[in-house]
Order: C-alpha cells, then sequence, then structure tokens
C-alpha cells in the first residue's frame, strides 16, 4: 500500500515554531465534507484591532485526508506551525480527517490514515503509542481537553485503542516508506 496522492494548497493560518520540533501527532475530524474543510481552513483569518478574530476560521491543519482514505491534502508544511489544537501546536502536527461525525467516515479512512500516521511517525521520529501525559506519541483532539480548544473530535475507545492504534504500528513495522510524501 503507497499513500494517497497529497495535493498541496495553503493555508494562511499558520506561524513559525520558534525552532520546536514535533513530538505528537493530533488526530482530528472536520464535521464536514473534505472539500469544505480545505476551503475554511484556507480562508484567510482577518483580526480587529484589538487582537480578536473579525472574520475566518483562526485555523488550519498540516493534513487533511478525503472520506474514502483516497486522497490528502497538505495546507501547512510539516516544518510550520498549523492552528489546530491550542497549547499543542508549537510541538505537534495536525491530520484532519473529513467526517460528518467525531470519527472516521469510512473503514478506507481509517486504513489510509494509519499508514498516513505510520509515515509520520517513521520521518518524525514518534513511536506509535497513545500520547497523553508522555513525551511523545498520538493522541485525538478530544484528550487535549482545554489546551486542545476543548473539542470532543475523536474515534471511540474502542476504536482508538483496538483497531486504529495496532493499524499504525503494523504499518510502521511493514515500512516501505518513501522520502518525501509531505513536505
Amino acid at each position: 500500500m503507497t499513500l494517497a496522492p497529497l495535493v498541496q494548497h495553503r493555508s494562511p493560518n499558520q506561524s513559525s515554531r520558534n525552532g520546536r520540533t514535533n513530538t505528537h501527532l493530533v488526530w482530528h475530524s472536520t464535521t464536514g465534507s473534505y472539500a469544505g474543510a480545505i476551503s475554511w481552513l484556507c480562508t484567510l483569518t482577518r483580526y480587529n484591532p484589538d487582537g480578536s478574530v473579525r472574520s475566518g476560521p483562526d485555523a488550519s491543519a498540516h493534513l487533511v485526508v478525503r472520506e474514502d482514505g483516497e486522497q490528502a491534502s497538505q495546507l501547512v508544511h510539516l516544518a510550520a506551525k498549523a492552528w489546530h489544537a491550542e497549547a499543542w501546536n508549537a510541538f505537534s502536527v495536525g491530520v484532519e480527517h473529513a467526517s460528518l461525525g467525531r470519527g472516521f467516515a469510512s473503514h478506507a479512512q481509517l486504513l489510509e490514515s494509519a499508514r498516513i500516521f505510520a509515515w509520520l511517525c517513521h520521518r518524525e521520529g514518534i513511536p506509535p503509542l497513545f500520547g497523553l501525559h508522555r513525551p511523545r506519541g498520538l493522541v485525538r483532539h478530544r484528550d487535549l481537553g482545554v489546551a486542545g480548544g476543548g473539542h470532543s473530535d475523536g474515534p471511540s475507545d474502542q476504536v482508538w485503542f483496538h483497531e486504529y492504534l495496532p493499524a499504525v504500528q503494523r504499518e510502521l513495522v511493514r515500512g516501505g516508506f518513501r522520502k518525501t510524501w509531505a513536505l
């Protein structure tokens, strides 16, 4: 299995990591369609003079995975800070999953996401383990609580711990990754 084709889009909603390295991968759900999520996350955020958001999402992600898992889009380079999980932005990679619910849209998306997360683990040197309260690892947006913005998206514990994390681990062991997929 190779990684899904990757389309490049540029979100203006990003900033510098100020030298911080990636230690965590954060799983997100768009609660909307793939095309709609890309359009929204690539909309320029505009601010009022006091710094409050006037318009735009004030959000972005590094990657978005299509509902069927057959395509992904990169909105922010991995070396830059995407705005996806408040206090975690400076040291994490945010991956959105197009879905109308809080979990995966399809089994095919779960499998492709596992391959993408395994590639990211390989590239960034992040272990494919549950990373909450650990120096490195994978977390669901909902695991972050207030530090992640108080969102509740992410697959159920059953899917996360018994299907998804083992799938990421299998993909990492399987390997065969190309050197460059995302920038």
